[in-house]
């Protein structure tokens, strides 16, 4: 890796910290969720949703609200790291699926959306891909934080379900169009380990306002 995308991998770090005080839980290990954004731009106001596919399962499923998905920078280099204190590794169920917005030249929004297999979905419009579901209502529900966002989700997540570790590929609308990769991985860490992650991402924040 040249020294130039060197300094931007860094600058695509980042790390944060959660904690969750449910008393019960907090004997568990914490467990980390990573994010690597391969995305073709960046992706705002966006919501990620970890999960078991069968809704039957007993999981409710863990949110995550405005995660860091940044794209278009050094292919691979776009990681976010999150440690939640506190939760049980079951909560985060085993896989995920995403949905947040991309901001073109003009101006203008459009969401994109995350998945195992989206290809069916290239070419047509959002209404097309997800019957009963408005792209505008969506763009507007994510904008100003309403419920709108995790109930598309939720409704959906048995088809846009990617397993822990997987490659997810990104769709944007509103005629869906390729828009990069998604990888989001959780394991459960030493207790010992945060410091040292929390350090790794001190450092990483340091370089990056060297960069910028």
């Amino acid at each position: 890796m040249s020294e130039r995308n060197s300094a931007l991998a860094a600058a695509c770090l980042s790390i944060g910290l959660v904690n969750a005080w449910a008393p019960e839980a907090k004997a568990g290990m914490p467990v980390q969720v990573t994010i690597e954004s391969n995305l073709l731009g960046d992706v705002t106001n966006a919501m990620l949703l970890l999960s078991n596919p069968d809704a039957s399962s007993g999981v409710p499923g863990f949110l995550i609200a405005d995660p860091a998905l940044a794209g278009g920078v050094v292919p691979g280099c776009c990681l976010t790291w999150m440690i939640f204190d506190g939760v049980s590794a079951a909560s985060f169920g085993s896989g995920y699926a995403m949905l947040g917005l991309t901001q073109h030249t003009d101006g203008t929004r459009s969401l994109v959306v995350s998945g195992n297999n989206l290809t069916h979905s290239h070419g047509l419009s959002f209404e097309q891909a997800f019957p009963g579901w408005t792209e505008g209502a969506l763009i507007d529900e994510l904008l100003s934080g309403g419920a709108g966002g995790e109930a598309f989700l939720r409704t959906n997540f048995a088809v846009l379900f990617t397993p822990h570790g997987a490659e997810a590929d990104a769709v944007s609308f509103s005629l869906g169009a390729p828009f990069g990769t998604l990888r989001l991985d959780v394991t459960v860490i030493p207790s010992p380990g945060v410091g040292a992650l929390v350090s790794l991402g001190l450092i990483g924040l340091v370089r990056r306002r060297r960069v910028s």
